[in-house]
């Protein structure tokens, strides 16, 4: 069985670039693509990736994959605001509207 390849660890912030470039194009299946390349478990404890990877997945309309990113964001980093905003707008999505 072969595993998939992910980026070494002096690559991560390339392949993120990459991945935030993709994004701001508009090109999130494509985005999405690149972070899967790198892997979830790698960019768990990572707020930036989480918080892009939601972004990503919120734009692909998978609130519920997006609020679970959005929160392991704010869990890797309580002081990122962005990250706050991002969990709130993708319960309102899901209509947890008491959770947001």
């Amino acid at each position: 069985m072969r595993r998939a390849l992910s980026p070494p660890a002096d690559n991560l912030a390339q392949s993120l670039s990459l991945a935030r470039q993709l994004y701001d194009s508009k090109k999130f299946e494509a985005a999405l693509s690149s972070l899967e390349k790198i892997g979830a478990r790698r960019l768990w404890n990572e707020a930036d990736g989480c918080l892009l990877w939601g972004a990503v997945l919120f734009q692909l309309k998978r609130f519920d994959e997006a609020a679970m990113f959005n929160e392991a964001a704010v869990k890797a980093d309580p002081n990122m605001a962005e990250g706050y905003s991002n969990l709130a707008n993708s319960l309102k999505e899901l209509g947890q509207l008491h959770q947001a």
